[in-house]
């Protein structure tokens, strides 16, 4: 029995954003997780708008932040984002990834993580 993380970081060729994306989503297990809902999201906030403005995009930054986060919590951090900022977290994010996330499958995982969970569970239903 291998433990996933240390099968992706040392023995597949995967590198860069795809490992890290890898990674992440191993690293999201329930137990994992920190389901506190009484969290102050304006940090969270603040290190996505570094994230996404400017020159380039922080990839990295933009795992980091929601691969450890609950449903609910990316929930209420979407809507802390959107009263910040004016924006909808999902479609700026859309618009900014670039590279590895232009593949439709990366952009997919990516747009999951936003997504809702029983939009998520109406769109595997269809």
């Amino acid at each position: 029995k291998k433990d996933l993380i240390k099968a992706v970081t040392s023995e597949w060729a995967v590198s860069g954003d795809f490992k890290r994306i890898v990674k992440a989503l191993a690293k999201r297990h329930p137990a994992n997780v920190n389901d506190d809902t009484e969290m102050d999201y304006s940090a969270d906030v603040q290190a996505m708008r570094d994230a996404v403005e400017g020159m380039g995009t922080d990839e990295g930054a933009i795992i980091d932040l929601l691969a450890n986060k609950s449903h609910k919590q990316i929930e209420e951090f979407r809507e802390a984002y959107k009263i910040a900022t004016g924006e909808l977290l999902r479609e700026r994010i859309r618009n900014e990834t670039t590279g590895l996330f232009e593949s439709r499958l990366f952009r997919e995982t990516l747009m999951g993580l936003l997504t809702p969970r029983t939009e998520q569970i109406a769109i595997y239903l269809k």
